[in-house]
């Protein structure tokens, strides 16, 4: 993403000086080298990594969406920009508004002010958005769904509303501009006070069941937790859990059940176990089914669209314990 960024500074560089000022070429070029040597470290750490980033990163090229639907992604982290409550209607309605205030933005941009004003704006914005959209319409894949891949166009989308905004408040006697201005700061308080009371918000795209998991354990006395789940995924539920629920935990790189479930008598101890795994594959829940001493009532489900009949947490019950309970 950074060299996205470089990319359009280059291009501007070229665009608007050539190879004539050599001053500023030279300028740009220590600059560069300077920001591509602090950001070594953490190169070398993706290149000796490079394998675990490659699995990390297949997401964006395993997973597709029609063009319908990138589209209307698009649309919406624009509005998103803006405008925020995630609610329906009324987001549709609005970002598509929203879209047209942008474009008019961008053509007041290039029509009033010098080429060497608007032109880095364009090459932010376009530059790190088009070499992510088209590799998505062409070859497939969602680089282009994840906000966060687009923060430099979002910067530049705000320069040219804020310009809009500036040249026309400038004149008093444009009421209209006053009013949008209102109107777009009051949409983005809105949409901040109730993200600000949300448990969790709709871009969180991991771990969204972590408040409810934990609501269930932490009502219970004395529980056990088991998990076979990638570091990251604990952690990240360790902070809502009490400090009384005691954590058996076997991370697990692979897809296949590596849990070791205690025998009866050592759960004897717990007033409640139970059995956590984010997103288990169908060899897990295969392996899972096997176990022959415990039964697994799936108590929380994955609050992911298209993903809610898929369980996150279960209440390990063994087979002699059920039955006393039956006695």
């Amino acid at each position: 993403m950074a060299g996205l960024v470089a990319i359009a500074h280059g291009l501007y560089v070229m665009l608007i000086y050539g190879f004539r000022h050599r001053k500023i070429l030279k300028g740009y070029f220590v600059a560069s080298v300077l920001g591509f040597m602090v950001f070594l470290p953490w190169a070398w750490i993706l290149i000796i990594n490079q394998s675990r980033a490659k699995k990390d990163l297949d997401w964006i090229f395993i997973l597709h969406r029609k063009n319908s639907e990138l589209r209307d992604i698009w649309i919406q982290h624009l509005g998103r920009i803006f405008f925020d409550p995630n609610q329906d209607p009324w987001d549709f309605y609005v970002h598509r508004v929203l879209l047209v205030l942008v474009v008019y933005a961008f053509y007041c941009l290039c029509r009033q002010t010098p080429i060497s004003v608007w032109l880095l704006i364009i090459l932010l914005t376009c530059v790190s958005t088009l070499l992510l959209m088209m590799p998505d319409l062409i070859f497939g894949g969602v680089r282009s769904i994840a906000a966060r891949y687009m923060i430099p166009s979002f910067l530049g989308v705000q320069l040219a509303i804020a310009y809009l905004l500036g040249r026309n408040l400038a004149n008093p006697s444009l009421k209209f501009w006053q009013l949008l201005l209102v109107i777009l700061f009051s949409g983005s308080m809105l949409s901040c006070a109730i993200n600000a009371q949300a448990t969790v918000w709709y871009n969180k795209g991991l771990n969204k069941e972590n408040i409810a998991v934990a609501k269930i354990i932490n009502q219970t006395t004395h529980p056990l937790l088991i998990s076979d789940a990638q570091v990251g995924y604990i952690l990240s539920l360790s902070h809502s859990l009490n400090p009384n629920v005691q954590i058996l935990f076997q991370p697990s790189e692979t897809e296949t059940f590596k849990v070791y479930l205690p025998t009866v008598g050592e759960l004897k101890p717990f007033s409640d176990v139970f059995l956590y795994r984010y997103h288990p594959r169908k060899v897990w829940l295969k392996e899972l089914a096997k176990q022959q001493n415990y039964k697994f009532e799936p108590i929380v489900f994955r609050f992911t669209k298209f993903l809610t009949d898929e369980p996150v947490l279960w209440r390990v019950i063994p087979i002699s314990k059920k039955l006393e309970r039956q006695t």
